[in-house]
């Protein structure tokens, strides 16, 4: 992915909304945003979105709703959802995480928060391209470095 990836930014609040679309636009990103699961889900319709900031809760569904349809049939056109959350319980972060999201940074969102968010996503981008050129991750191959140094 380059700085040319669409990103959604979804939240009922819409202070939040613009501080985080604001972020966006400082790091080069022409973000679109929504304030429900419904707008959500017609703009995912309509074109490819390749991450997502939502918070926890919308006026008519969840980050579980947009879950859904963000991450598609495609691995290669799943979106990343960085759920955007207060404090939450350990069994809340666990539930979050093994649903499918990406990531979760604090609400009210800080700026290198949002930049670490998206420095991840590039990473993990780059990660399932290599994969897909059979190349191992960089992870992947330290390991093996590590294996074969050992031994």
């Amino acid at each position: 992915m380059t700085d040319q990836w669409s990103v959604l930014v979804a939240s009922s609040d819409v202070e939040n909304r613009r501080a985080v679309t604001k972020m966006l636009v400082n790091q080069g990103f022409d973000p679109v945003s929504a304030s429900t699961v419904k707008q959500c889900r017609r703009m995912l319709e309509k074109q490819q979105v390749a991450l997502i900031f939502c918070e926890r809760q919308l006026t008519d569904g969840n980050y579980q709703d947009i879950l859904k349809c963000a991450i598609g049939d495609s691995p290669k056109k799943k979106a990343r959802v960085i759920l955007m959350s207060g404090l939450m319980k350990p069994e809340e972060y666990y539930q979050a995480r093994q649903s499918g999201v990406f990531d979760i940074i604090g609400l009210p969102c800080r700026p290198t928060n949002v930049e670490w968010a998206i420095i991840l996503a590039k990473r993990d981008e780059r990660n399932r391209a290599k994969q897909l050129i059979g190349i191992s991750s960089v992870s992947q191959s330290r390991r093996m470095s590590a294996i074969v140094g050992a031994s």
